[in-house]
Parts: structure tokens; C-alpha cells; sequence
């Protein structure tokens, strides 16, 4: 438009209006290309600022890749150690596990091993005292056998030498008879004595037959009936003679107490041995326990109110050395029952 009318004013011939209009024109050109360059600078700046920005997000998306790249290596690597970590903790747990299993091996070995040593010397204990138990009943015997020896040899010869000579005198025959019948009961005693050492089956007679012939002897003495049962007689008869000796001394005791306090008129004396039923083997082999029965129907007595004597002692210690039971049954004027257990070794 301005353009338009510097031309139409320099048609005119007006080149004051046509100048200032020309100066108008480029005044606005200037204005119009500064604000255009503006506009571009701007633009120009805004492009910068853009890719600025767009570089700086590439840095930080380049750092995070770093970033990321460094995290999965510190991953990789941390995964690494801990399974190599795994691979060397896995064959430690397990050879531990082995030693652990080991040392329970060795440890019950060792108490396996103490147990057969205690067992071992426990044997060695027990043959030692089984030993000592022989040398001891052995020594035993032989004493017995010496002092029987003595007591039939030496005195019971003087007291039979004296007899004699005793029958020889013919003054104070009141006297004589006296000391004869003193003499005669001192013999019978040593002769007692000396054969309850050494019972007559050791040499002579069997055992069943020595208890016959002691009651036997003692049925002649006194108003009693006496009776002796065994079973079986070779089993018995078979017995270690220290078992013999004391069985012999138990029924010696228990007819003894039976004359001096019992007053019984029978007795009654059973002797067996309790063997094992359906057994193949001998009578002597199968042998559990030796079971000895004294009956009497005399005065009787209450076990519980009366006190042991000296015969119920003495039978006590005989069977406690035996290892063996005892029980009584007795009642006041009811007889008495007295039954023992001997195992047999």
C-alpha cells in the first residue's frame, strides 16, 4: 500500500510526501525484517534449546544405560561369587556331614568296644572269684577232711582206749558205769561230728543212705516216726559233696529242733530235684533247683512273735550260703511246715 502511494504521489510530483512515504516504507521493511530476524533467532534459539535438551537426555539415557550396564555386572558378578560360594559351601557340608557321620561310627564303636571290655573284665572278675570260690572250698574240704581225721584218730581213739580201760575196773562199779556211759556218749559225739565233716558217702555209703541210717540210728532213741523220701536217689546221690554235706547238716538241724522243742510223734522229710519237663538230656543236666520239705505234727509256733534261735540261724546261714530259700509254716499246735530251695549250679 505505502509502495502504491509513493508511486502515485511521485506521479503527482509530489516527492515530499513520496519521500516520506519511502522512508515510512523502509522504516517498516527494517521493522519487519528485525522482527522477522527475531522470529528466526528465536526459532534458531528455541532448535538449540531442543537440541540441547535432547542432548542431554541422550546423556542421561546413555548414563543410565552405564548405569544399568554397571548394575547388571555388579549382578552377574555378585551371582557369580554367591554360586561359587554354593559350589565350595556344598562339598564342605557334605564332607562335614561325613565326618559327623564318622565320629557317630567311632563313637559307638568306642562304646561298643567299652561294653566288651567291662563284659571282658566282668569275665575275668567272675573267673577269678570262681577261682578263689574252688581254691577256698577246696581248702575247705581239705581242712574238713583234717579235723575229721583228727577227731576219729586221736580222740575218738583215746576215748576208745579209755572205755576199755574203764571196762577193766571192777571197784566202784556205780562210778564206772557212769564214766563209761559219759565216755560212750563223748565216742558217739566225736563220731557225729567227725562224720558231719566228712559224711559217710564221700567214702562208703550214698547220700540217701547215710541220711537212712542217721534217722534210722535216731528211731532207736526216741518214740518218733521217721520218714525219708528222695527222688530220683542217683541224681541225688550224684550231688557236689559240699552240697551233700550241707543238705545233710539242714535235715541234721531240722530233726534235732524237732526233738528238742517240736515234741512231734511223725516227721516227715522229702528231698527232690526239679528238673526242666521235655528235656532230652540227663536227669543231672536238666536239674533246675534242689527242693528239701520238712513236715512234723508237734507243738508248732508263730514265726512272726517268736525270735530266731540258734538251729533256725544256723538253717538261715546254711541256705543263704547256697544262695537257696526258705519259708515256714507254722502255727501253734498245728505242726510245722518248713520248705527250702537250693538252686543247682
Amino acid at each position: 500500500v505505502i509502495n502504491a502511494l509513493v508511486r502515485l504521489y511521485r506521479e503527482k510530483g509530489d516527492y515530499k510526501n513520496a519521500y516520506s512515504l519511502m522512508t515510512q516504507s523502509k522504516n517498516i521493511s527494517k521493522t519487519i525484517a528485525a522482527q522477522q530476524n527475531k522470529l528466526l533467532v528465536r526459532d534458531l534459539e528455541l532448535k538449540y534449546e531442543t537440541l540441547k535438551k535432547e542432548k542431554e537426555i541422550d546423556n542421561l539415557q546413555e548414563e543410565q544405560l552405564i548405569k544399568q550396564a554397571e548394575i547388571n555386572r555388579q549382578k552377574t558378578i555378585k551371582n557369580a561369587i554367591l554360586i561359587g560360594f554354593l559350589i565350595i559351601l556344598v562339598p564342605i557340608i557334605l564332607l562335614l556331614y561325613v565326618y559327623y557321620q564318622k565320629l557317630q561310627t567311632q563313637s559307638a564303636l568306642n562304646a561298643q568296644q567299652e561294653l566288651l571290655n567291662e563284659q571282658q573284665v566282668r569275665s575275668l572278675l567272675q573267673a577269678h572269684e570262681l577261682k578263689l570260690a574252688k581254691s577256698a572250698i577246696s581248702v575247705q574240704r581239705e581242712e574238713r577232711q583234717r579235723i575229721a581225721q583228727e577227731l576219729h584218730d586221736s580222740i575218738g581213739g583215746n576215748l576208745a582206749g579209755i572205755k576199755l580201760k574203764m571196762n577193766s575196773l571192777y571197784e566202784n562199779g556205780g562210778l564206772k558205769a557212769q564214766l563209761a556211759k559219759q565216755l560212750d556218749a563223748t565216742y558217739h559225739q566225736v563220731r557225729e561230728i567227725s562224720h558231719s565233716l566228712v559224711p559217710k558217702a564221700l567214702k562208703e555209703d550214698a547220700f540217701t543212705q547215710v541220711v537212712r541210717d542217721y534217722l534210722d540210728n535216731l528211731k532207736g532213741e526216741e518214740d518218733v516216726d521217721l520218714n525219708f523220701n528222695a527222688y530220683p536217689e542217683n541224681a541225688i546221690n550224684s550231688l557236689d559233696e559240699r552240697l551233700q554235706v550241707t543238705l545233710f547238716n539242714i535235715i541234721k538241724e531240722l530233726v534235732t529242733n524237732a526233738f528238742k522243742h517240736a515234741k512231734a510223734s511223725n516227721i516227715e522229710i522229702q528231698l527232690g530235684i526239679v528238673t526242666e519237663s521235655g528235656s532230652s538230656t540227663s536227669e543231672e543236666e536238666q536239674a533246675k533247683s534242689i527242693e528239701l520239705i520238712y513236715e512234723d505234727d508237734g507243738l508248732g509256733f508263730d514265726p512272726k512273735n517268736t525270735s530266731k534261735g540258734i538251729g533256725l540261724k544256723n538253717l538261715d546261714s546254711r541256705v543263704k550260703e547256697l544262695n537257696g530259700t526258705f519259708s515256714i509254716n507254722s502255727n501253734p499246735n498245728r505242726g510245722t511246715v518248713i520248705s527250702l530251695s537250693i538252686p543247682k549250679t
